[in-house]
């Protein structure tokens, strides 16, 4: 590997390492945007909207469950993304290591990137959640703990409605 070319995988290097610390803030302030408007609904569907129209409440209790599914829906995606950010950068270590590198690899995010979303169609049905990190478990677990949580406030309103008639 001749100098300019090492130069440019370590700006690339810096330059992706970077991005992903981006997008795990993003997934963070995701996660946390979902549990304010889960909470923010909860306790306007429990405290204020007692005189509401059951269908009301019933239509107030599904935002927070849209917002769950379509977050966590984006945090997926943003997950799958660093996986393939992750699979170059360590493409590249095995560069600078010394290690042999696949006879089909090239260098340069873009070219890689679009082969790996290719590629990944074919690995997932071997790998099938084999290879998934505690961080990507525990995401998984909060984002079903949460829809849960806003199904059962769906049945909490319905139960409050039905003994208060």
């Amino acid at each position: 590997m001749d100098t300019p070319q090492k130069e440019f995988l370590l700006k690339e290097y810096d330059k992706l390492t970077n991005e992903i610390a981006a997008l795990l803030k993003e997934i963070h302030a995701r996660e946390k945007f979902s549990l304010v408007i889960f909470a923010a609904t909860s306790v306007f569907v429990l405290t204020k909207a007692s005189k509401q129209a059951f269908w009301v409440k019933e239509t107030i209790c599904l935002i927070p469950i849209l917002c769950t599914i379509i977050y966590a829906l984006s945090v997926y995606y943003l997950y799958k993304n660093i996986g393939f950010m992750g699979e170059y950068l360590q493409r590249i270590e095995e560069a600078f290591l010394g290690k042999p590198l696949p006879s089909n690899f090239v260098f340069g995010w873009e070219n890689f990137f679009e082969k790996c979303v290719i590629s990944h169609r074919e690995k997932k049905e071997k790998l099938k959640g084999k290879n998934k990190s505690k961080l990507v478990n525990v995401t998984m677990i909060f984002w079903i703990g949460q829809l849960i949580a806003g199904i059962a406030l769906m049945f909490v309103v319905n139960y409050f409605d039905f003994n208060a008639v």
